[in-house]
């Protein structure tokens, strides 16, 4: 064929490298914007799991609102994002289409963020004009209930817990001894568990969800998660014991084998040992009524930064929170249980619980005891120290006294005896030397 020859036109045609190229980006570009490879780019990037479907999910919305309003995917203005961010695009019940909660408007923009680097990052955009949007804070803060959980109700219900099964047992252990967050007691690890290390801790939070906090354990809660392992280890035998594994496993109903923990169960199975447990206003109990319980407790003998650094709190300001609702007296045990276990809040707040009314604690209370004792007889031995002190002193005075006495050799002066009345003395007496003077 020469030069001259004309290009065969029709189906059979041959496609140029300018279409071939063109075809291969459209390929390219269907793979790279569907939410797969997105999953695919956060599993890389090191996200969490949970983290990855919640980004995919809304990403798919956000391609599904491209599609039904026409909007460029790869160059999409500032005011098209600003819109699917901040608007409700699924009409409710009534045909309203109220606004997103600040929560939804956040995890859309973020997910946004992150497919915008993805896209980037495969070469087929520039990145989406994210700038300029801002989303509002939520200006009124969460406030804290005013339901405290006194120590017999938090004993009650750690009763109603072990009569069910040890994975119960340990998770409402660790929620009334510790007061963690609900998603931190849902995700911990078995790696979280150090119980080796002096003191024995449990390392909660972290996964970009806040700051990573050693958590001290008392006593029971240790001995708790030793019954625990032992019961996993004989329901679970042929399970893998890995430290990734998550910390708590409590099984969907009776006789089924134990699963991992989800927020929504730990809500359920809080409500349910409440009412087992037979505490008023059972509905009102969730795992965060013991957080507030365990701050509360700790505050009534603890200073506030001491509580703060304890509870996993990055600022003492998000502590205080939990102070507004109520008054918290000072407990008259706090001089007392400083005294007993130092700054370990962990352990002050079982032995302030126990004193209360609440669980007994004989290994703690026997050392308050001790160190009360201890005590005692310190002061003791001191005041001994100090009269045996001042017994020398005076003995070393009195010898000081007699020896400058006789080295002077000076009369004393010694009151006469009383005369009795009525008594005088004889005429003609011969007075000798003055009575009461002594050489």
């Amino acid at each position: 064929m020469t030069e001259t020859t004309p290009t065969p036109t029709g189906p059979g045609r041959p496609r140029t490298a300018d279409a071939l190229n063109a075809a291969a980006f459209r390929r390219r570009i269907r793979e790279t914007t569907d939410p797969t490879s997105l999953a695919l780019f956060l599993e890389c990037s090191s996200y969490r799991p949970a983290t990855i479907t919640s980004y995919a999910q809304d990403v798919r919305g956000w391609l599904s609102y491209t599609r039904t309003h026409g909007v460029d995917v790869l160059n999409p203005t500032e005011p098209q994002l600003a819109h699917w961010i901040n608007v409700w695009h699924t009409a409710g019940p009534d045909g309203t289409r109220p606004r997103p909660t600040v929560a939804v408007r956040r995890n859309r923009r973020k997910a946004l963020r992150a497919y915008s680097r993805h896209l980037v990052k495969a070469g087929i955009c520039q990145g989406y004009p994210l700038a300029g949007i801002r989303v509002e804070r939520d200006k009124t803060r969460r406030k804290a209930s005013p339901r405290t959980l006194t120590p017999p109700e938090i004993a009650a219900f750690l009763d109603a817990a072990r009569a069910e099964n040890p994975g119960v047992y340990m998770t409402a252990r660790l929620l009334a001894d510790l007061g963690p967050r609900t998603w931190e007691t849902a995700e911990a690890r078995r790696s979280a568990w150090l119980a080796s290390n002096k003191p024995p801790i449990v390392r909660l939070g972290g996964q970009g969800r806040g700051a990573v906090a050693d958590r001290e354990l008392g006593p029971c809660t240790v001995a708790a998660y030793e019954d625990y392992d032992d019961w996993i280890r004989y329901v679970l035998p042929t399970a893998p014991r890995r430290l990734t594994d998550p910390l708590l496993l409590v099984p969907s109903r009776r006789f089924t084998p134990p699963i991992p923990l989800t927020d929504r169960r730990l809500e359920r199975l809080v409500h349910r040992l409440a009412v087992a447990a037979d505490l008023s206003n059972p509905q009102m109990i969730t795992p965060r009524t013991f957080r507030q319980a365990w701050i509360r407790h700790a505050l009534a003998i603890y200073h506030l930064t001491d509580v703060a650094e304890a509870v996993g709190h990055l600022s003492p300001s998000s502590t205080i929170r939990y102070s507004t609702a109520g008054t918290i007296p000072v407990s008259p045990y706090g001089a007392r249980i400083r005294e007993a276990v130092g700054r370990s809040v962990v352990r002050g707040v079982l032995l302030y619980r126990a004193l209360e009314g609440g669980e007994e604690q004989p290994a703690l209370r026997e050392l308050m005891q001790h160190r009360e004792d201890a005590a005692r007889l310190r002061s003791d031995a001191h005041l001994l120290r100090e009269l045996e002190a001042a017994r020398a002193e005076s003995a070393a005075l009195r010898r000081r006294v007699e020896e400058m006495e006789t080295r002077a050799g000076t009369y004393r002066y010694t009151s006469p005896p009383p005369t009795p009345l009525g008594e005088q003395q004889p005429h003609g007496h011969d007075e000798g030397p003055p009575v009461g003077i002594t050489d």
